[in-house]
């Protein structure tokens, strides 16, 4: 029986300034022998080392003593092959891998799948992100809960599949995914700067709006604070917040939609959607702005409009 296997290659780190390098760089392409084809998820150990191909079979593997170094590389449905690498300075190669038969055990007769769950985190904070996308081509996908966790069924064991990882306000992880056995993922996303420029552009737009309409007694809740209350919903929050002064609210608009289901529709959001939450005109209006807001708005520059209560039954808010 093959033994498990899981290789998992992340591929948005950043690269290491040349000032830093101690030793050689070793980058290349592992290819089919006879063709351009790259082969992804093959593994290249040079010692202690171990990285594998992407997609396109492309590798790098970076702080190389200068030397000659043995390269092994294996890659499923290939037979390994062995080369020898003189390192004087960063040095590129290109390896040519045989096809070989692949010996059908009974796991792979049968089309054995497997589950691969996990959590995923922000890096350097232990709490699990909401509505991350979790894809295994060509067609397994999914979504983290409000812990952070996400579980995909039925991915074919055994060939190396394109794994992807996107959450709002992160870098994306493209990645190789090669198990053989039911998988357990922690995954930790590191902030995009550019995105979160982008959106904190946004936020202050919506901030200048509301601040000649602000009311004192009801101050706005920004994601920060929104984030210390994650076992609660918005109407929680905002129960809590607010009080006796929610008396006050004649309209409620959810991203700029007017709601007409009143406050039992904040029960509907979690934290980690919300953005912001604001109230304005001397209470009457309530603003809910989420995550989907700022995310279809990046980098719009127009002017927003006035907000706008106008009395009736239901009264017109803007």
């Amino acid at each position: 029986m093959r033994s498990p296997v899981l290789a998992i290659l992340f591929l948005a780190a950043a690269a290491i300034p040349a000032a830093a390098q101690t030793g050689a760089q070793l980058s290349g392409r592992v290819v089919e022998r006879g063709s351009d084809s790259g082969i992804a998820g093959a593994t290249i150990e040079i010692g202690s080392r171990q990285v594998l191909s992407d997609f396109e079979g492309r590798f790098v593997v970076g702080e190389l003593p200068f030397g000659t170094h043995p390269v092994a590389i294996n890659a499923y449905g290939y037979s390994p092959r062995e080369v020898s690498v003189r390192l004087t300075g960063d040095t590129s190669i290109v390896v040519q891998l045989d096809p070989a038969p692949i010996s059908l055990d009974s796991l792979l007769v049968e089309g054995r799948t497997i589950t691969v769950q996990g959590e995923v985190y922000e890096r350097g904070d232990d709490r699990g992100l909401l509505d991350v996308e979790i894809r295994v081509e060509p067609d397994h996908e999914t979504y983290t809960n409000s812990v952070g966790r996400f579980k995909l069924e039925d991915i074919p064991a055994g060939p190396p599949l394109r794994f992807s990882v996107r959450g709002f306000g992160f870098l994306p992880i493209e990645s190789v995914l090669s198990a053989f056995e039911d998988t357990t993922l922690v995954i930790h996303l590191e902030a995009d700067s550019v995105a979160q420029r982008m959106i904190q552009q946004q936020v202050e737009r919506i901030v200048n709006r509301a601040r000649p309409h602000a009311t004192a007694v009801m101050p706005a809740l920004n994601r920060e604070y929104l984030l210390r209350n994650r076992n609660a919903t918005a109407l929680d929050i905002v129960q809590s917040r607010y009080g006796r002064f929610l008396a006050r609210v004649r309209c409620i608009l959810i991203d700029d939609r007017q709601s007409y289901n009143g406050l039992a529709e904040l029960a509907h959001f979690l934290p980690d959607e919300l953005e912001r939450v604001e109230v304005l005109l001397r209470g009457v209006m309530l603003r809910i702005y989420t995550r989907d807001y700022l995310r279809d708005r990046l980098g719009q520059t127009a002017k927003l409009p006035t907000p706008v209560y106008v009395p009736g039954s239901p009264p017109l808010c803007r």
